[in-house]
């Protein structure tokens, strides 16, 4: 059975939607709770720096940093840690939603184009910062989670190469259009798959990677 050719829009999460890297403020929170956690992550981080530098072995540094954030929690406790993550998260006072992502995503929604949240941040966060922030209702792909040894690692790490095979799955053969919308060079797989480029307030550094790939084939946006 022929579907009828459907448009997609693709939008990372941190840094694009809003303007802190939510995973990231997550563990540092959490070791932040903790000096026992925090010596442990000290010397953990030469091994997880090893794996952080090969973008296809990233997942293993954070998974590393994920465990010793979480590693010792009862369910409860993980709840009520990301309860009150959630309220220091969505309380700090440089975290805004970016309202030309919210205008983008609306324009999108409305058109009748298939909306996705793309995103290495943990699923759970993207979803209840989402609905803390007021940002649009559409379908989420992040990362997943799964205990292991009394803490716990990514199973689904939602980042590079991944995220284009994630997309994969949703995606019909052949769309007729698909906007991607990122800050972050490690999107450049992503973007890849992309008919309409387009990259957020990119820092020197992410524009440059982003010229290396697509050339002036990208559209530039400065959102506030």
């Amino acid at each position: 059975m022929n579907h009828p050719p459907e448009i997609f829009a693709l939008f990372d999460f941190d840094k694009t939607i809003v303007s802190r890297d939510s995973g990231y403020e997550f563990i540092k929170h959490r070791l932040n709770s903790s000096v026992i956690r925090r010596l442990i992550a000290f010397f953990a981080s030469p091994i997880a720096i090893f794996f952080y530098l090969p973008i296809r072995l990233r997942f293993i540094s954070h998974s590393i940093f994920m465990w010793i954030a979480t590693a010792g929690l009862s369910e409860k406790e993980l709840g009520e840690a990301r309860k009150k993550f959630l309220r220091f998260y969505c309380s700090l006072s440089g975290v805004l939603v970016y309202q030309d992502a919210l205008n983008k995503m609306a324009f999108h929604l409305e058109a009748g184009h298939k909306v996705y949240i793309v995103s290495g941040a943990p699923t759970w966060a993207i979803k209840k910062i989402s609905k803390r922030l007021g940002i649009q209702k559409c379908k989420i792909i992040g990362s997943i989670e799964k205990p292991v040894m009394g803490g716990l690692i990514y199973e689904q790490h939602c980042y590079g190469h991944k995220k284009v095979d994630l997309v994969s799955d949703v995606i019909l053969q052949n769309p007729h259009k698909i906007y991607g919308y990122t800050d972050s060079a490690a999107d450049i797989p992503l973007l890849s798959i992309c008919t309409h480029k387009h990259v957020i307030n990119p820092t020197k550094n992410h524009l440059k990677k982003f010229k290396r790939a697509f050339g002036n084939n990208f559209q530039i946006l400065n959102w506030a």
